[in-house]
C-alpha cells in the first residue's frame, strides 16, 4: 500500500477526532487553559509535535500536483508548529489563549472535520484505483 494512503488515513482519523472534541466547547476549552499555562506540557508538546512532524517529513515529502501533496504540508506545518512551540512558547500561549471563543472552537471543529473527511475520501479512493490497477 502506498505510503500516502496509509499517512492520509491516519492524519485524517486524527483530525476527525480532534474536530470532534472541538465541538465540546466547555471541555476543550478548559485542556486549552490548563495547557497554555503549563509550561512543561508545552514544550513536551512542542517537542512531541516537531519529532512526529520530522518523521513524517522524512517517510513523506512528495511535491506533487494531487492530493498527496496535503499530507507533506500537514507534516511540514506540524514541524513548524513544534519547533514554534518550542523556540517561542509565550506566542503559542498568547495565540491559545486567544483562540479560546465558541465561535473558533466551532469553525476550527468544522475545518478539522472537513479536512479529515476528505483526506478519508481520498485515501479510500486513492485505494480503490490502486486495486483496479493492480
Amino acid at each position: 500500500m502506498d505510503i500516502s494512503i496509509t499517512l492520509a488515513r491516519i492524519i485524517g482519523i486524527a483530525l476527525l477526532l480532534t474536530g470532534v472534541t472541538l465541538f465540546n466547547g466547555s471541555y476543550f476549552g478548559a485542556v486549552m487553559y490548563d495547557f497554555a499555562h503549563s509550561m512543561g506540557l508545552l514544550w513536551v508538546t512542542g517537542f512531541m509535535t516537531f519529532v512526529m512532524g520530522t518523521v513524517l517529513v522524512a517517510l513523506h515529502n512528495r511535491w506533487c500536483r494531487n492530493w498527496r501533496v496535503i499530507v507533506t504540508l500537514l507534516s511540514w506545518l506540524m514541524v513548524i508548529k513544534g519547533a514554534v512551540i518550542m523556540v517561542i512558547p509565550q506566542t503559542m500561549m498568547t495565540f491559545y489563549t486567544r483562540i479560546l471563543s465558541d465561535h473558533f472552537l466551532v469553525f476550527g471543529g468544522i475545518y478539522a472535520v472537513a479536512l479529515g473527511m476528505t483526506l478519508l475520501l481520498l485515501s479510500s479512493y486513492a485505494r480503490k484505483r490502486e486495486r483496479e490497477l493492480v
